[in-house]
């Protein structure tokens, strides 16, 4: 992002060797001249005098986004840049917010504008990019170069003053520093959001980018010169810095609000090694979530605060605790299937440390269609409602954090197959309207009563099996005039499932389903 440097402010301040602003002024001010603009803003500030008119604030310049993306050839302005880019952009132009567009070179500059289109706001990061359809992206490049050549070149325009210190005179955006509309813009361009709508946005970074006319003899009238006051006090640092609610690419950075604070400005960067990457936030807010981050990655960050709207009285940079980034989100390796009945079936995954819950999903063998379930922090999920004899595949994902952005990819599928109904024999029959199971579904315990119809006192036999055909109860009890009455408790031999209890007496069978509830 570009950046302002505002030697005057310290200059006012007067508070260090004259030695220490020769390397805080503006480059291009001549050496000759250099002792003799310190003495004059000095003889400003003493005597009270504020900026000058509009009409008599001249000296700058500034090229529109046509201009900028001139081809380079001869002595044109896309040779010009071709020249300053290196010394003006070591690191390559970024704008953007939370994402960006970054230019490595002046052809890929050449190569973008112009760019018309009505898009206002990215939906990627991009490097080195052709046009993509937003006239609101070109005029945003245009002022970064304005605002960058303007700072590295001491022939681009005749002022000792810097264009990113010019303020608006103008507008819903009057009284603001040229810098502070582009980084406003470059935040919206971003995807960071800002009050102002992306028109009102356009048009301020359009009447900054026409206001000098690209020959630096006039002032379009929409910028002034920018108002010297005395110094303000001491612009108090963010202080109680914390950082925690990690995952693999994010982090959240808290602060105390700081007694007077503008605006808070963040940077961050892997411990590593890497480029600073910068965000901010607006008081009365005070925190800010990183996003992007590399996973198992140690960061470094710092914050600074604003103090003023036009950015010009700020505290040093106070670093945070480094901090690392949790592993990329894995999905669990130890998966199996058990208890499979006819209609239900039971996954079992391993959980994982940095994981918040899972995701699951299944369906029939063949089929396109998934069902997938939410089952939070959990190692279990019955599947409920499946179809008899069938197969069916299922599979685990892990979720990292709050948000969807942080999840794992699929586990392998693993497959299984239903069991089959339990079917009678020719001599049983399904008696569920003779044979009384209170309460049904039960969770284990229940009373059996029942008249077989058989007028003898022989005993009866008490039979339950589960859909595999596997005995889990059987009892012999008395049966006088055919009158059964039972208490069963299948607590420690069943789980959740359908059942079919069998009594027989005197060579007949009379069969009921029941179910298993847990």
């Amino acid at each position: 992002m570009v950046e302002s440097f505002h030697p005057f402010i310290e200059i006012i301040a007067i508070e260090k060797p004259l030695a220490h602003y020769f390397g805080l002024l503006k480059n291009k001010i001549m050496k000759k001249n250099l002792f003799k603009s310190i003495l004059l803003s000095f003889t400003l500030v003493s005597a009270g005098i504020l900026n000058s008119s509009a009409q008599s604030c001249s000296g700058f310049k500034t090229q529109n986004a046509n201009q900028w993306g001139i081809p380079a050839h001869g002595n044109n302005p896309g040779m010009y840049l071709k020249n300053q880019f290196p010394t003006a952009f070591p690191n390559g132009l970024t704008i953007g917010c939370d994402y960006t567009l970054k230019f490595t070179t002046a052809k890929a500059i050449s190569d973008f504008l112009p760019c018309s289109g009505s898009a206002y706001v990215l939906s990627s990061s991009q490097q080195n990019p052709s046009c993509i359809g937003s006239d609101y992206a070109q005029q945003v490049l245009a002022l970064a170069l304005n605002i960058g050549i303007d700072r590295s070149d001491a022939n681009f325009a005749s002022s000792n003053l810097l264009l990113a210190d010019q303020v608006v005179v103008s507008g819903p955006f009057a009284g603001w520093t040229v810098q502070r509309v582009f980084e406003e813009a470059s935040r919206y361009l971003g995807g960071c959001g800002s009050s102002f709508t992306g028109a009102q946005l356009k048009s301020a970074v359009t009447s900054i980018n026409g206001n000098y006319s690209g020959n630096g003899n006039g002032n379009g009238g929409y910028l002034n010169c920018p108002v010297f006051n005395p110094p303000a006090p001491v612009c108090p640092a963010p202080v109680n810095i914390a950082v925690g609610d990690f995952s693999s690419s994010t982090a959240l950075v808290t602060w105390n609000d700081a007694s007077g604070a503008y605006k808070y400005r963040l940077r961050r960067r892997p411990v590593a090694g890497g480029d600073w990457v910068y965000s901010s936030e607006y008081a009365p807010i005070t925190q800010r979530k990183f996003i992007n981050l590399l996973a198992n990655t140690e960061y470094q960050f710092e914050i600074q605060t604003y103090c003023n709207s036009s950015l010009t009285d700020s505290s040093g940079w106070v670093a945070g605790p480094n901090f690392i980034t949790l592993p990329y989100c894995t999905y669990p390796t130890e998966t199996s299937t058990e208890n499979i009945s006819s209609t239900s079936a039971q996954g079992v995954w391993n959980t994982l440390e940095n994981s918040s819950g899972y995701r699951l999903r299944i369906r029939e063998e063949g089929s396109e269609t998934w069902t997938v379930y939410l089952v939070g922090d959990k190692s279990a999920f019955v599947f409920k409602g499946l179809n008899p004899s069938t197969s069916y595949e299922w599979s685990v994902r892990s979720k990292c954090n709050d948000f969807d952005y942080d999840i794992s990819s699929w586990s392998p599928t693993l497959k299984f197959s239903t069991a089959p109904l339990v079917r009678m024999s020719g001599s049983e029959e399904l008696a569920n309207d003779q044979i009384s199971l209170f309460p049904n579904p039960t969770s284990g315990s229940m009373t059996i009563a029942m008249n077989t119809g058989c007028s003898c006192d022989n005993s009866a036999t008490i039979e339950i099996h589960n859909v595999l055909g596997q005995s889990v109860y059987n009892s012999t009890v008395n049966a006088a005039n055919g009158n059964i009455k039972e208490s069963v408790n299948l607590s420690e031999n069943a789980v959740t499932g359908t059942y079919f209890i069998r009594i027989t007496q005197d060579n007949k069978t009379f069969i009921a389903r029941f179910n298993v509830a847990k």
